[in-house]
């Protein structure tokens, strides 16, 4: 989860960040690609709408599992919360 920085890379910095233990030369022509857009990219801001959508519940689809797991029960801990 992106807290706060540059919320455009965080996949690519992830992807990245797992190969760090045995790198290959392939990850860093991709640092070096990630690299670029930085530089081409430096000032870019994202907007996000403040607003709130309105979807109405007709929006979404209820759907029928019973035909598929049939009278099956949740197995709930005792212990849970």
């Amino acid at each position: 989860i992106v807290e706060l920085g540059r919320v455009d890379i965080i996949t690519e910095v992830s992807k990245l960040a797992s190969h760090m233990a045995l790198p290959r030369e392939g990850h860093l022509d991709a640092a070096f690609h990630l690299f670029a857009y930085l530089k081409k990219h430096h000032a870019a801001r994202m907007v996000f709408d403040p607003t709130y959508p309105t979807i109405g519940e007709s929006t979404f689809h209820k759907g029928e599992w019973k035909h598929f797991y049939g009278d099956v029960k949740e197995a709930i801990p005792p212990n849970a919360p």
